[in-house]
């Protein structure tokens, strides 16, 4: 089987570990893999091609098209380069993309290569444009839309929803097969007192879209070092931005502690090497760092989420109202003075990851999903 994976900027920059990790399980089952990604990622990765690929995968840089007209010579362009890689890839199989702005691009290339299209559902509120998908073109037999946690497939199956024409929509074909991890062998070693005898790294991971939340995070925070806590703070430069959270850390004095990281989420080794990872949104996004920061035993507190399984409170995190400043204050309190209360969230988390978001378990859901897609025309949807 060949498969091509289409990702836009975002997921080819952010998830990176998470394809990586797809692309060896599918390359261990003998599955070519094919991986398209914009050509400024690659222009702005210091390794070029070599350091985006993973090792059993081949590279194709492609153009975002700026407009729909567009599309077909992006879509034609990406062909070539398909073409022009060593092996077969002349035809493909299956093509799976990830990204919202790749979507039509990937469509475009399903339809002129005449493949089955596998489109990643990552986030809520995507109903709408994934409906105008599969309406242009009449992809709906041959389009399989799989939701990244449990919850986005029942929202995505449920939600009337319309689409830009205002005809009756169409009923999404959508499976979940949940994103998994690797889970350490070693243990974390936690310090004794971390934010008291000496400082603790509180990572802050989102889109920045949510102004009110990422302030009253910062807020929180503030609060907590006011209180005798010794934090240093890292957050992403876009998320920084669109939250204005530069601002805010100066209005409250904070600039000293706080550090803006750029593209926070691909640095995977700072990331987990800190001691708390805060959530500020709860906007239904699915976010591998996550897992990944569970099964590194990272304690995390986030805005409580409906759209996500993985955020339990006391199970796998501590949750709370993104806006109230002193909730933020008290957990970040709790976390870093009660020593017994956080390893035992901390091996809750990981155990809940070992035993239900296993990187092993997402590449057999995505493995059958292509056998499936490409054995009939007839998807089976079990409820």
């Amino acid at each position: 089987m060949r498969v091509l994976i289409v990702a836009d900027e975002l997921f080819a920059s952010r998830e990176r570990s998470l394809l990586t990790r797809l692309e060896v399980g599918l390359a261990d089952d003998g599955v070519l893999v094919a991986y398209a990604v914009p050509q400024q990622v690659i222009d702005d990765t210091p390794g070029g091609a070599a350091d985006i690929s993973g090792v059993f995968t081949k590279v194709v840089p492609y153009t975002p098209p700026s407009m729909p007209l567009a599309r077909r010579f992006a879509a034609a362009e990406l062909e070539r380069g398909l073409c022009a890689l060593p092996g077969d890839f002349d035809s493909i199989d299956v093509v799976h993309v990830f990204g919202g702005s790749a979507w039509n691009l990937a469509a475009q290339v399903a339809d002129e290569l005449e493949a089955p299209l596998a489109v990643e559902l990552w986030r809520a509120g995507l109903a709408g444009p994934a409906r105008d998908l599969v309406s242009a073109g009449d992809r709906i037999e041959r389009t399989l839309f799989i939701a990244a946690d449990p919850k986005l497939e029942r929202e995505y199956q449920d939600m009337p929803g319309t689409n830009s024409r205002h005809v009756p929509p169409p009923a999404l074909r959508v499976r979940s097969i949940p994103w998994g991890v690797l889970s350490p062998q070693e243990r974390r070693s936690h310090p004794q007192a971390p934010g008291v005898a000496q400082p603790a790294a509180v990572m802050l991971v989102g889109s920045g879209f949510d102004v009110a939340a990422w302030t009253a995070t910062l807020k929180g925070c503030h609060e907590a070092i006011r209180s005798g806590l010794d934090l240093l703070l890292f957050a992403d430069v876009l998320a920084a931005k669109r939250s204005n959270l530069w601002a805010v850390a100066r209005s409250l004095g904070l600039l000293d502690r706080l550090s803006l990281i750029d593209n926070l989420e691909s640095r995977r080794d700072l990331v987990l090497h800190g001691d708390l990872l805060l959530l500020p949104e709860a906007r239904g996004e699915q976010r591998s760092i996550i897992l990944q920061a569970m099964a590194a035993e990272m304690l995390v507190i986030a805005a409580a989420d409906d759209n996500s399984s993985i955020l339990q409170s006391d199970r796998t995190c501590v949750t709370l109202d993104p806006t109230n400043v002193g909730q933020w204050t008290a957990e970040l309190r709790r976390l870093l003075t009660d020593r017994a209360a956080a390893l035992t969230l901390a091996e809750s988390a990981k155990f809940f990851i070992q035993m239900h978001r296993r990187a092993s378990d997402h590449v057999r859901g995505v493995l059958k999903a292509y056998s499936d897609l490409t054995a009939s025309d007839t998807l089976p949807f079990p409820r």
